[in-house]
């Protein structure tokens, strides 16, 4: 469960950190650091944990006095001066420091939701950045090789080697790679201004992701299970907690207030001065009150039953879907490797085994290919962030 003052460090502390570095955990730290979401979730819990010390104090006491004039005047003036204090039975204020207790609790385990919702949405920008960087590799190669291709075929146009629709065509090709990627560019930018945005709009040094990172990224996960620390499932669970207390605290209605004060009284040169002594008789609602917590304790039951069912489905799917696009992955690059389909088709171009129109039409479905990689390996980790969503807290230290 995070705590507070971690988080309080982290807000403070890493401001002038630099991210020189391509350190995942690094620069994610560095935005949670700057992120208003979570700066403003810490002052909230002060704020809170605060009020409820307010409920640990008594009442303000009352004083009132008074000056009465006496009609005939011979009555002379009469002066009351009383002061009252009134407090809960004692036992309410044990019970009431026990509640405070778990509510701190369920403060701190709002933060860890809070947190791990931010960093989900850090992390999935992470993986779209380093899918855009492969992709980028990719097609700057491929761009290379037609670029290359339609030279050669706007030379071999000229001696009358090949013919205007296969020079057309190169071209064309080279033309729809150029705007290929200008829109991953494009794409680029919208992930950093994103980015930027979670980071309070503060800019970002630049920095490069590939699928390798997140293989250490997440690595050190692999020992966890669905409910291990799970914000989730503590959050449930101290609601549960937290609606037992609720019972106890509410039993104390049936106890009486007490009010103790001092009070003085004086008239014609007469005085008099005395404590006062006060009970409430506590008649009306308060079995209402116990029976509504006792039924928040059965449906925060419920609920803490409900919560782990549905994240412990949620993380075997999760976990499948991982496991079906990692083995996609490798059979692809397995094929690809064993095959290299790649070199043979340029092979069989070069001798004239195959036209330049049949080498172009053969290119875009082994491009294709590795497209899929590509997309199966970006999948891949998004299911393995989909299935620790809850755990971003731990994979980072926070």
């Amino acid at each position: 469960m995070i705590k507070k003052g971690i988080i309080i460090i982290i807000v403070l502390g890493l401001g002038g950190f630099s991210m020189a570095q391509t350190n995942i955990q690094d620069i994610a730290r560095e935005i949670i650091s700057n992120n208003l979401s979570i700066k403003a979730r810490v002052l909230e819990n002060e704020m809170r944990i605060l009020e409820d010390k307010g409920s640990m104090l008594p009442e303000d006491p009352e004083i009132v006095g008074a000056y009465l004039w006496g009609s005939p005047s011979f009555i002379g003036n009469r002066t009351n001066l009383a002061a009252h204090q009134k407090i809960k039975f004692p036992t309410y204020y044990g019970i009431q420091k026990n509640v405070n207790k778990i509510s701190s609790e369920l403060y701190d385990t709002e933060l860890d939701l809070e947190l791990n919702v931010v960093l989900f949405e850090i992390v999935d920008i992470f993986i779209d950045m380093a899918s855009v960087n492969e992709i980028q590799i990719q097609l700057s190669e491929r761009f290379e090789r037609l670029t290359n291709i339609s030279d050669i075929a706007a030379r071999m146009f000229e001696v009358g080697e090949t013919n205007r629709i296969e020079m057309e065509k190169a071209k064309l090709m080279v033309d729809t790679y150029r705007q290929d990627i200008l829109m991953l560019e494009s794409e680029e930018s919208v992930l950093n201004r994103r980015l930027k945005a979670i980071n309070s709009d503060i800019p970002l040094a630049e920095f490069d992701l590939n699928f390798d990172d997140f293989v250490r990224l997440f690595k050190s996960l692999e020992y966890g299970e669905y409910n291990t620390d799970n914000p989730a499932i503590n959050y449930a669970d101290v609601n549960k907690r937290l609606a037992s207390a609720g019972i106890e605290l509410s039993k104390t209605g049936f106890l009486p207030d007490l009010q103790m004060g001092y009070a003085s009284e004086a008239i014609n040169g007469e005085k008099l001065a005395g404590v006062e002594m006060g009970i409430s008789i506590p008649l009306w609602g308060k079995p209402n009150q116990v029976k509504k917590a006792k039924i928040k304790k059965d449906l925060s039951g419920k609920r803490l039953e409900l919560t782990s069912q549905i994240i412990e489905s949620e993380w075997d799917n999760a976990r499948e879907m991982a496991n079906k696009f990692l083995e996609i992955k490798n059979n692809l690059e397995a094929s690809l490797s064993s095959l290299k389909a790649m070199d043979l088709l340029e092979k069989s171009w070069e001798l004239g085994e195959i036209s330049l129109l049949d080498y172009l039409k053969e290119l875009p479905f082994y491009y294709g290919v590795e497209d899929r990689v590509v997309e199966a390996e970006k999948k891949y980790y998004k299911a393995l962030l989909e299935q620790n969503k809850y755990h971003l807290g731990i994979l980072f230290g926070m």
